[in-house]
């Protein structure tokens, strides 16, 4: 039962720690509130759902975006 426990708890953080990280600069944004950066950050975000989820990076920075559609599975940090 001991080992049972070590092994699911070990499988759960590998999933966590082991999660696709996707930067939204890599896929066009830019961190100015004069340029429109909605398909950028939406493609990170697609991307992110297609590998089966991850966290999608958002650098700080003040960005001009429209509506985005978020997914399962999905950080935004």
């Amino acid at each position: 039962m001991r080992y049972f426990l070590y092994l699911l708890l070990m499988t759960g953080c590998s999933a966590v720690f082991g999660q696709a990280r996707f930067n939204v600069l890599d896929y066009g944004a830019v961190a100015d509130t004069t340029v429109l950066s909605t398909q950028a950050i939406q493609a990170a975000i697609d991307a992110c759902a297609s590998q089966g989820g991850g966290t999608v990076q958002v650098p700080a920075g003040n960005y001009l975006s429209g509506t985005l559609s978020l997914k399962s599975n999905i950080h935004l940090q």
